[in-house]
């Protein structure tokens, strides 16, 4: 996305469009790239912690120098592998970072008992939850202002 008014609808308003739905004070951004969700998210709810995590030092030197930029006190940039990181959260995010089923393997490590895994995903949603039996979820369709595309969000637990 080239466009200055895609990447606000693209990117922007779609990390935000999972606000309302989140749980908790603490929370991880994995696979975070240039800092979405995660940069957003800390802009509008400073009442809350962010963790943004990516294996890319590149990526992450650049969420170093945004958070300064922004004063996100609220947020922290950590480089390293998921698998290698070692953390307790009351959600695990992801956008576009894996399939569901391989998001939630890889990273349960990272969420606290009563937490929730949130899966932004497109429309191939429906095949990636479906192998992933073994725990409850509800998929919401999002309304992103300015977007056509459809755009998903999964909210996965542990089965009780």
């Amino acid at each position: 996305v080239r466009d200055l008014d895609e990447m606000i609808s693209h990117h922007v308003l779609d990390s935000l469009a999972i606000a309302p739905y989140l749980k908790g004070a603490d929370f991880i951004d994995v696979g975070t790239g240039p800092g979405l969700p995660g940069i957003p998210l800390s802009i509008i709810m400073p009442d809350r912690h962010f963790t943004l995590l990516d294996s890319n030092s590149k990526k992450t030197a650049f969420l170093l120098q945004a958070k300064g930029a922004l004063k996100l006190d609220n947020m922290q940039v950590v480089s390293s592998r998921v698998e290698d990181y070692a953390g307790s959260y009351d959600g695990v995010l992801s956008r576009a970072f894996t399939a569901v089923h391989e998001f939630v393997a890889s990273t349960q490590h990272l969420l606290k008992k009563d937490g929730a895994w949130y899966a932004m995903k497109g429309p191939q949603y429906i095949d990636e939850v479906k192998a992933i039996p073994s725990f409850s979820h509800n998929t919401l369709a999002l309304k992103i202002p300015f977007l056509a595309k459809e755009r998903f969000l999964t909210i996965i637990k542990h089965s009780e």
